[in-house]
């Protein structure tokens, strides 16, 4: 099999039904694949699959390491993604590194994110607040399982694919309004072709204990060349409100892609007895979302279904250990 890669995005649904053989970087390191005449149209529709994730549910896209877009933690994303304003964990190094600040313990996140076919996603965070402020480090990668290579109908052997990022970043705050940083190593594989770059996420959190706003600049940074072609990096501006009643939280973020239309993200979580979490959410580039936890003492477990409208539904499961 022959491939060139350049790290951009394609829609499955379109790339099957005009026959492009085009496919995107998508979570695969950030390969544009060519098909040689050898290939059938079923498997075309197959590698496609496949390879498909985008992070907004196979939306159009002209940038690289899309990995970048995948939420993490199932707590955030049960309810939607909708967490620029919520970030009080340690995912916040994603969501918004402001929200480090809102760590009053060390605490350590790990997500297990069960997704299409062979494929997996692993995330990773640790956050530890001090008076000089909270800092946090964190690692992610997504692997492909292993790729059939066929030559002229025949499978010729099997190759694999993945990214990886790991981050550092830092909070802190004056009064009510936290800010946070993060820096990150970005590293992509397509059998043996690599790639490596860096990007930064800035954030600021407004909270007044009721109310509070975030907003987040994602992966901000320099093109990743992928063999011969450099392409940019998914640039995300992102704001949110978020209404905490008791028990219950509302929250709802605004996401401006580089490579997407606007999306909107609601979501809502509900605690009882501290115990027990129930989770739903919106958003507009995916569906509903829905999930729910557990916590004890000082070990938090939490689940979120995550449907993608034009594939399948995936799982995720995280626990968070504070100390």
């Amino acid at each position: 099999m022959k491939y060139t890669a350049h790290s951009r995005q394609y829609t499955g649904a379109t790339a099957i039904a005009d026959c492009r053989f085009q496919i995107a970087d998508c979570r695969m390191a950030g390969g544009d694949i060519r098909l040689g005449a050898s290939w059938r149209p079923w498997r075309l529709a197959g590698l496609i699959l496949m390879l498909g994730f985008c992070g907004r549910a196979l939306a159009i896209g002209e940038c690289g390491a899309q990995f970048l877009k995948m939420g993490v933690g199932a707590r955030a994303c049960a309810m939607g993604e909708a967490f620029a304003a919520v970030a009080d964990d340690a995912s916040a190094i994603y969501w918004n590194p402001a929200g480090l600040r809102k760590a009053e313990r060390t605490e350590v996140l790990g997500m297990q994110n069960f997704w299409l076919l062979d494929m997996s996603y692993q995330y990773v965070a640790a956050v530890v607040p001090s008076r000089l402020g909270s800092f946090g480090v964190a690692a992610a990668y997504s692997s492909s399982g292993k790729i059939p290579r066929y030559e002229e109908f025949r499978k010729v052997g099997e190759y694999s694919a993945y990214d990886a990022a790991g981050t550092i970043a830092y909070a802190n705050h004056v009064t009510s309004l936290s800010y946070g940083a993060s820096i990150k190593l970005i590293q992509q594989a397509i059998d043996s072709v690599s790639a490596t770059g860096f990007a930064a996420d800035l954030g600021l959190l407004y909270d007044l204990g009721m109310l509070s706003a975030g907003v987040a600049v994602q992966n901000i940074g320099p093109s990743i060349k992928f063999i011969e072609k450099a392409d940019p990096l998914p640039l995300n501006v992102k704001a949110g409100l978020a209404v905490k009643v008791g028990p219950v939280v509302l929250a709802a973020d605004a996401n401006k892609a580089r490579d997407n239309s606007f999306d909107l993200n609601v979501g809502a979580e509900g605690v009882v007895l501290g115990v027990l979490a129930l989770r739903a959410g919106y958003n507009t580039a995916n569906s509903f979302t829905a999930g729910g936890g557990v916590t004890w003492k000082m070990v938090s477990v939490d689940y979120a279904f995550v449907p993608y409208k034009e594939i399948d539904a995936t799982h995720r499961i995280s626990a968070r250990v504070r100390f």
